[in-house]
């Protein structure tokens, strides 16, 4: 999952072209301020309590900034930033939810698309063998985890085996 997350910051860093190293830190940032389907949230928000505050709406009036000519004292200003952390676990508490339901939603069309074999297998049939070797050797991820085609000469009735 985690190289799944990677690819939309290669495909950031490709878009902006040649320069990937000059432009990673900003396409890193765009990723960690960009609201996500799963949790509808930012990763800031989740990890912060508030949304990112960009420099230009330091310089422009903006929703995201707190009006802070109306604090005076270090208990107004201590008081308006622990409202600005309060929504934390609120948000996170959301966060979780709709990740369950985004899993629910991905199950329900997994468990609808799935193709599962409605026909039995039968003497000269073709068919493939998954090559479990490949799963406990670290170095041979892209290799082809299928043999075969084979063809299907007998069926062993006790054991469920075909040679």
């Amino acid at each position: 999952m985690v190289e799944r997350g990677h690819q939309q910051i290669v495909d950031g860093l490709a878009k902006l072209g040649p320069k990937w190293v000059k432009n990673l830190l900003l396409v890193l940032w765009a990723d960690r301020i960009t609201t996500r389907a799963s949790t509808g949230f930012t990763p800031y928000r989740l990890v912060f309590g508030q949304d990112c505050v960009l420099p230009m709406e330091l310089t422009a009036v903006s929703w995201a900034t707190v009006n802070w000519n109306r604090i005076k004292t270090r208990a107004e200003l201590l008081a308006a930033r622990a409202r600005q952390l309060e929504r934390k676990e609120e948000d996170v508490r959301k966060a979780q939810e709709n990740i369950r339901k985004s899993r629910l939603r991905n199950k329900a069309y997994f468990d609808k698309n799935r193709c599962e074999r409605v026909d039995q297998i039968e003497v000269g049939d073709l068919v493939l063998l998954y090559n479990s070797v490949l799963d406990k050797q670290w170095s041979q991820k892209l290799s082809n985890k299928w043999l075969g085609p084979y063809r299907i000469r007998q069926i062993a009735q006790d054991r469920g085996t075909y040679l």
